[in-house]
């Protein structure tokens, strides 16, 4: 199975708790959301995973590839 994630919004009504980060890297206990999210997902046998982002696209991509080794 395949699933894509909208993740390219600005964030802007959240910006007080979010301050510059994409609202799918938010801190939850240790890790970033999203990758709480991919964990979630494995349960579901998802094979592929398409990240539909524009804001912060690059910085996302980079804690991702140091967090979860991809």
């Amino acid at each position: 199975m395949d699933v894509i994630i909208l993740a390219g919004g600005l964030g802007t009504r959240i910006r007080s708790v979010t301050k510059n980060l994409p609202k799918v890297m938010i801190d939850l206990n240790g890790k970033p959301l999203l990758e709480h999210t991919f964990n979630y997902l494995k349960n579901f046998n998802v094979q592929n995973v398409i990240l539909a982002v524009g804001y912060k696209k690059e910085y996302i991509k980079n804690i991702l590839e140091i967090n979860m080794k991809i």
